[in-house]
């Protein structure tokens, strides 16, 4: 990541110019806020604005490109093992199932791949939180506001699940968590712990009124954040010994309990008022499996199941048993075998390993 740039835009000269001058990283920072707004689905429900953010934000990424060749090509050679994947999705586009939904779905992702490296190379880790902080701090403002007066309605789902200003619960869900998380962030490396934690504790009942599940268990991932901060202050041996001891402890828990005749995941998830199916999930995971057994090796290319007429029956059974409408295995995983095979998901299990 980049060193803290000293560079304005604005007026300048004089007090007043300098009073009107903004720094380059308050404008960097303003534009990430605004793709981790759009990114999780806060303005869906006003028009086609998301569609406008994309376009606007590849537009400066190739602009950027023209006029920084050199700089360009030393960040892709640098990351060269992240780009693998984006640039196998491109090449998925000879083997698909449906070549013209790969070929988007596939510049979609390689220019959000290199708009995610022209933000880690612009910005710090802390500016990036402080960025994700703001947009979903606002966003989730507005869903208070909207809970309070009702102005983008509907307000909640027809079973009563708390929308907020997205267009589904989840996204909210996701949300108000990531605020959180990022909050946290930002907390630990100024050094106020406290301001995460109340940004913790403040946010949390809004994944119980949004009735998702998902979110609540994803705080766990803050506590842990916080954990690990607070393992670093520890002597060496002792951050090396209590996770152990933790894993250890899991371990042996979950060994007696399956021994003793319990069924871990599908008692969890009931105990967490889930159906032990996750709603149909394990269904449509099955069905991706199968998918993926017609090409092992390199699968089907990217998104093409869900509009290819071979999967036609397979998709209308999805949509007439689990869920209308669904595009997509609600598990990476599944999702990498299906659009890429072993190789594609294997890569991305080495590369998540690696990091």
């Amino acid at each position: 990541m980049r060193q803290h740039s000293g560079q304005f835009y604005g007026t300048s000269g004089g007090p007043a110019g300098r009073r009107l001058a903004v720094s380059m990283d308050t404008v960097r920072i303003g534009l990430v806020m605004v793709l981790f707004f759009t990114a999780n689905g806060a303005v869906n429900r006003f028009g086609a604005v998301t569609g406008l953010v994309w376009t606007a934000a590849t537009a400066l990424s190739l602009l950027w490109f023209l006029r920084n060749p050199r700089l360009m090509s030393h960040l892709l050679a640098q990351n060269w093992a992240i780009m693998v994947l984006p640039l196998f999705a491109v090449l998925s586009t000879v083997w698909s199932a449906s070549p013209a939904t790969t070929m988007l779905n596939a510049v979609q992702m390689l220019f959000t791949t290199i708009i995610s490296l022209r933000i880690v190379e612009t910005l710090t880790a802390r500016q990036i939180m402080l960025a994700m902080m703001l947009a979903l701090g606002i966003a989730t403002v507005a869903s208070v506001l909207n809970l309070a007066t009702g102005f983008l309605p509907p307000v909640r789902e027809v079973n009563g699940a708390f929308l907020g200003i997205f267009s589904q619960k989840n996204n909210l869900a996701k949300a108000v968590f990531w605020f959180a998380f990022a909050a946290m962030a930002v907390s630990l490396l100024d050094r106020r712990p406290m301001l995460g934690i109340i940004c913790t504790a403040l946010t949390f009942p809004l994944t119980i009124i949004a009735l998702s599940k998902t979110g609540q268990i994803g705080y766990a991932f803050i506590l842990l954040l916080l954990v690990l901060a607070v393992l670093r202050r520890l002597p060496v041996e002792s951050r090396i010994l209590l996770p152990v001891l933790f894993g250890l402890t899991v371990a042996g828990l979950a060994i007696a309990y399956i021994a003793t005749g319990g069924a871990l995941i599908a008692d969890f998830l009931i105990l967490m008022g889930k159906n032990p199916t996750l709603t149909g999930r394990t269904v449509i995971w099955g069905l991706g499996i199968s998918v993926w057994q017609d090409n092992i090796l390199v699968g089907i290319g990217l998104n093409s199941f869900w509009t290819s007429p071979v999967y036609a029956d397979a998709v209308a059974y999805i949509s007439s048993n689990v869920d209308d409408g669904l595009h997509g295995f609600h598990n990476v995983y599944v999702e990498f075998l299906v659009a890429f095979g072993i190789i594609g998901a294997g890569y991305l299990i080495a590369l998540m390993a690696q990091a």
